[in-house]
């Protein structure tokens, strides 16, 4: 597989990641089996994601298959999540 086909791949697998540790009965399951038992590495990977899609979003707002309201989506799930962690890691 293409290195870029393993990143877009890569970047749909941590949104999903993402969004199953907004659910409360998985949250802290998910952190605990992350690497250093935060979500540090996980909103890093979901950040990069939101960045390449930003990217193409400046490259495309002048077509109708720009995807603002996806990054947008992303980015307000990426605040719940950054918002989880500070509660997990206050509370462990």
């Amino acid at each position: 597989m293409e290195d870029s086909h393993f990143n877009v791949a890569f970047g749909y697998l941590a949104v999903l990641l993402g969004y199953f540790t907004l659910l409360q009965h998985l949250s802290k399951v998910i952190r605990d089996a992350l690497p250093g038992g935060t979500l540090q590495s996980l909103i890093a990977s979901i950040k990069e994601f939101i960045y390449h899609h930003e990217k193409v979003d400046a490259l495309s707002e002048n077509y109708e298959h720009s995807q603002t309201g996806m990054t947008e989506q992303l980015s307000r799930m990426l605040r719940k999540l950054c918002d989880t962690e500070t509660k997990l890691a206050l509370d462990h």
